[in-house]
This record gives C-alpha cells, sequence and structure tokens, in this order.
C-alpha cells in the first residue's frame, strides 16, 4: 500500500479532494492511504475560511451592482462564509469516509523543533522561521517510523523548505 502524505499547497485549489479523482480511486480500491497531519487541516481551514469569506464578499457586491443596472431587481438572497467549525466537520466526515487519515501533532516536543532551528537546519535558515514545515515533517516522520512504513510519498509543491539546495536530501 501506499502511504501518501500531503502538504496545504497542494490541496489550496480543492481543500476536500473534489478534485482529486485519481488518489480517491487508488484509497477507494485499498492501494493508497491519504494522510493528512493536522496542521495541514488546521492551516486549510484557516485558508479556506478566508477564501470563502472574500468570495461572499465579491459575490454580494456584485449582485448589489447587478441590481443597480437590471431592471426589475433581481430577488435577494443571503450566502454566508464557511465557518472554522463547518471545515473541521468535513474534513471529520472524509475521515470517517475512509477518504483521508488526519494525523495529530500532540506528540511532537517543542525541544525537538527547537534543537532544529537553532542549528538552522532545513526548514529553519537563518531568515526563516518556519515551524509549521517542521511540524509537518516531525509528524509524517514520526509515523513512518512508529508504523514501520515502506512505499510512503510526501507531496508538496514546496521543495526550498523540505530539501537542501541540491534538492538530494531533508
Amino acid at each position: 500500500m501506499l502511504h501518501i502524505f500531503l502538504d496545504t499547497n497542494i490541496l489550496e485549489d480543492d481543500p476536500f479532494l473534489q478534485q482529486k479523482k485519481k488518489l480517491e480511486l487508488l484509497v477507494k480500491k485499498g492501494k493508497a492511504e491519504l494522510l493528512l497531519p493536522d496542521v495541514v487541516i488546521d492551516e486549510l481551514t484557516k485558508h479556506t475560511v478566508k477564501k470563502s469569506k472574500e468570495s461572499v464578499a465579491t459575490i454580494t457586491k456584485n449582485f448589489r451592482v447587478l441590481n443597480i443596472i437590471q431592471q426589475p431587481n433581481i430577488p435577494s438572497f443571503q450566502l454566508k462564509p464557511f465557518t472554522h467549525d463547518e471545515i473541521k466537520k468535513k474534513y471529520n466526515t472524509l475521515q470517517s469516509l475512509g477518504k483521508i487519515k488526519i494525523l495529530s501533532s500532540d506528540n511532537i516536543k517543542i525541544n525537538r523543533i527547537m534543537e532544529r532551528y537553532i542549528s538552522e537546519k532545513k526548514p529553519f535558515s537563518e531568515n526563516k522561521e518556519s515551524f509549521r514545515d517542521y511540524t509537518l515533517f516531525c509528524i509524517c516522520a514520526d509515523y513512518v517510523h512508529d508504523n514501520k512504513l515502506s512505499d510512503c510519498f510526501f507531496i508538496s509543491e514546496n521543495s526550498t523548505d523540505f530539501a537542501n539546495k541540491e534538492k538530494t536530501d531533508f
């Protein structure tokens, strides 16, 4: 079985995996599991709430403009943006349906992160403080180690924060 860890940037435009049909098919056939660390869920939730609020504001504004232009007026309707709780509930539903597995950061020790931060090892550097990225890395690495997994893949569009300059090592 493939163990596929997804970074936030892979899901930005599709936070609920509605367009990831090939991944969904692999999961459905039992050939893969999609693993989302809770820090990814938290970040996706934050971004989705923000995008939802911006979209509702844009639609509302455009609706008002359209009503000014058109005669007779279009009947009004009420849109509301997603809340944090609604989005978290969607992810819990995806997990209960077996489409994803949410991994917890509860066991990540802060001293482990601080040691790496102080030594300026990736994802940290002189001008970059990336606690979220290293927390994500720790969650994934611990899950692989604790479950003695092979065939693991971390999918991200971000190679600069996780790899060395040559992109040959973490």
